[in-house]
């Protein structure tokens, strides 16, 4: 049905003065010919909904061969079932001299039945005293095709996005996970180390020390005491820098206080500790209770040992 030409009736009912019109529309000046006929835009002039004159592009672009196929045609022969009544609703409200869109894009309709986006101009004008409209089309196939090109090629970036922002999140995740496994291993090597410290230091306190000193009570020539002064010394240079790094950790501690809660920290007790320093144990306690006091924990019941090795 959307393929057939339609002849309307109606226009053997016309007046006179119409059927002059499509004569003469037909029959015009070169001027006319020249501007119309030979424009590559399909222009149309129609009274009613009727064609009374297509040019030659406009026969064309509908898939026509000749004039005679379209003059006398109904307008709507050429628009797509889907925007027909649209179409027929302008044409009325037209008629009656009402408001409607005179531009706009429907689906139009080529003689095989083919469909294709039809951008559509209409002006009023007077012929011979006759109100007609003519009507100027283009095909939007290519700017339709360059559209759904342009969409697919959007859908696709916004996948590649997608998929990358999706990588990227993944990769910091990854990273996130090295970087807390990284710090969980340094931390821990850190740990380590402070022991591994703390043990030597307490280990040349409390092992190598008393025995040096039960070796400088023997009878020693000068030359043995000489020797037993340099190891002493290079045992102090040896555990230093770590009381020194356990200082900065008890900043407010004194290097004795130091000593003593490496010693604590070590299961020694007081009488342990102040025979190792050459202490007497009241002085050992009365530190114990200064370092108490430096960790704010003087009267609570909690062990000083106990808070120490929970605090290393």
């Amino acid at each position: 049905m959307e393929g057939e030409t339609r002849r309307d009736t109606s226009l053997d009912n016309k007046t006179d003065s119409l059927r002059r019109l499509i004569e003469q529309l037909g029959e015009t000046e070169s001027w006319f010919h020249i501007l119309v006929d030979q424009s590559p835009l399909g222009i149309s002039i129609s009274h009613d909904g009727v064609t009374l004159y297509a040019n030659r592009a406009c026969v064309r672009l509908f898939g026509y061969d000749d004039l005679s196929e379209f003059v006398g045609t109904s307008q709507l022969n050429r628009v797509a079932p889907e925007s027909r009544d649209r179409v027929a609703g302008y044409i009325q409200r037209r008629g009656r001299g009402e408001p409607v869109p005179d531009q706009y894009e429907i689906k139009g309709l080529r003689k095989d039945g083919a469909t294709f986006p039809l951008y559509v101009e209409v002006a009023r004008i007077h012929l011979m005293g006759m109100p007609v409209s003519a009507a100027f089309f283009t095909d939007f196939s290519a700017r339709a095709q360059l559209e759904e090109a342009l969409r697919k090629a959007h859908n696709e970036l916004e996948a590649r996005v997608e998929e990358r922002t999706g990588q990227l999140a993944e990769r910091a995740r990854t990273e996130e996970a090295l970087n807390t496994t990284l710090r969980t291993l340094l931390d821990q090597r850190d740990r380590d180390r402070a022991r591994m410290e703390e043990r030597m230091a307490t280990n040349v306190s409390k092992l190598i020390k008393p025995c040096l000193e039960k070796l400088r009570a023997c009878r020693l020539d000068m030359a043995a005491v000489s020797h037993l002064d340099i190891l002493e010394a290079n045992l102090e240079g040896i555990i230093e820098p770590f009381l020194q790094r356990l200082t900065m950790t008890h900043s407010d501690l004194t290097s004795t206080e130091i000593r003593i809660v490496n010693y604590i920290k070590q299961g020694m007790r007081s009488k342990e500790i102040a025979d190792l320093l050459k202490l007497s144990k009241g002085t050992i306690d009365f530190h114990r209770n200064n370092i108490r006091d430096k960790l704010g924990i003087r009267n609570k019941k909690i062990k000083l040992r106990t808070y120490l090795l929970s605090h290393s």
